[in-house]
C-alpha cells in the first residue's frame, strides 16, 4: 500500500483534500479485517490443528487482494481489493503465530522462545529504509536520464486522457 496515493490521485482522481481520509479508511479496512481474520482464524488453527492450510489460504488471498487493487478503477474494487487483503493478512498473522509456537520445546520457555522467533524477523527490515535514501542511488539518476525519461514516457501513456504523470515533470528537470 506504499503507493496508494499516488494510485487514488492519478488513477481515480481523487482530489488533493480527499485523499488523507481515504488513505486512512482504506488503512483502516485492511488492518481491521486482518485483526479480525487473525483472531478467528488462529482459534480454528489451534481447535483443527491445522497450520499449514493457513498459509496457503493466506498466500492466495494476498495474491487476490493486491490483483484486485492493481487492477480495478472505481472505488468499489479498492475497497474490495482491501477486504481480501485484509483477509489474507489475517490468515498469515495467525499461521505465523501459531506455527512456531506449536512446535516450541517446552512451555515453561515458551515466552522466550516467541520473543527470538519475533526478534529474528526484523534483522531483513532493517536495510529498508537505507536502501531508499542511499545516496549511490541519487548518483544513478542523474547518470541515466535517457532511461528515466523513456520510463516517464511509458507512465504518461498509461494514463486516461493523455495526462502526464505529475512526477515526471522533477525527471525532466533533473535529466
Amino acid at each position: 500500500m506504499t503507493y496508494q496515493v499516488y494510485y487514488l490521485s492519478d488513477y481515480l482522481h481523487i482530489s488533493e483534500s480527499g485523499l488523507p481520509g481515504l488513505t486512512f479508511v482504506l488503512t483502516l479496512v485492511i488492518n481491521g479485517t486482518s485483526a479480525l481474520t487473525a483472531l478467528v482464524s488462529g482459534w480454528l488453527a489451534d481447535r483443527f490443528q491445522r497450520r499449514k492450510f493457513y498459509m496457503v489460504v493466506a498466500g492466495i488471498l494476498a495474491v487476490a487482494g493486491f490483483l484486485l487493487l492493481i487492477t480495478t478503477r472505481s472505488m468499489t474494487g479498492m475497497f474490495t481489493g482491501a477486504t481480501v487483503l485484509g483477509l489474507g493478512n489475517g490468515f498469515f498473522c495467525s499461521g505465523h503465530y501459531t506455527l512456531p509456537s506449536s512446535v516450541l520445546p517446552s512451555e515453561q520457555d515458551a515466552a522466550k522462545d516467541m520473543g527470538v522467533v519475533n526478534i529474528a524477523g526484523h534483522p531483513a527490515q532493517l536495510p529498508g529504509p537505507g536502501l531508499r535514501t542511499h545516496p549511490a542511488r541519487h548518483r544513478r539518476r542523474q547518470q541515466l536520464p535517457g532511461a528515466l525519461r523513456l520510463r516517464d514516457r511509458a507512465r504518461a501513456a498509461r494514463y486516461p486522457g493523455g495526462q502526464a504523470n505529475p512526477r515526471s515533470e522533477l525527471t525532466e528537470r533533473r535529466g
